[in-house]
């Protein structure tokens, strides 16, 4: 070899043969930082809904003050008009201090979306609704 003549293998160090302590502890801390974001501690955001079981829907109905239908996410079908959210917000808040509406009865398609459909009962709630019933059909029962 080329070290032979000048000797110089032997003024090498030996390689370790023991792992490091830090290796352990990195090893650990990453355990640690999957079980933490895997487990339960992580909280999404949300709120639980209790969802009502509809035996009859004649039982659970109030008498509606207004009724209003939403298509999509794009307009609320509303008093003969179509308007954005917004607009309907002030709309309806008109027609509540003008009627002295409590009950406001959403009506909604297949292409509204969860988010949707929250904003427009938020909406309804800003202008001053106090009841904000969805308009439900009895489905079918699912085996128990």
């Amino acid at each position: 070899m080329v070290t032979q003549p000048l000797d110089l293998q032997s003024h090498l160090r030996p390689s370790p043969r023991s792992f490091d302590v830090f290796y352990f502890a990195d090893l650990a801390l990453l355990a640690v930082f999957f079980m933490l974001m895997g487990s339960q501690f992580v909280l999404a955001p949300g709120m639980p809904v209790n969802l009502p079981v509809m035996e009859d829907s004649t039982n659970l109905a109030q008498p509606a003050d207004v009724v209003v239908s939403m298509r999509g996410d794009d307009g609320v079908l509303f008093e003969g008009g179509l308007f954005p959210l917004a607009a309907f917000q002030s709309k309806l808040a008109e027609i509540v201090a003008a009627r002295n509406v409590e009950t406001v009865l959403v009506r909604v398609d297949r292409q509204v979306t969860a988010q949707g459909l929250l904003d427009l009962c938020a909406a309804a709630r800003r202008a001053g609704a106090k009841h904000v019933q969805i308009a439900a059909e009895e489905g079918p029962v699912a085996p128990q």
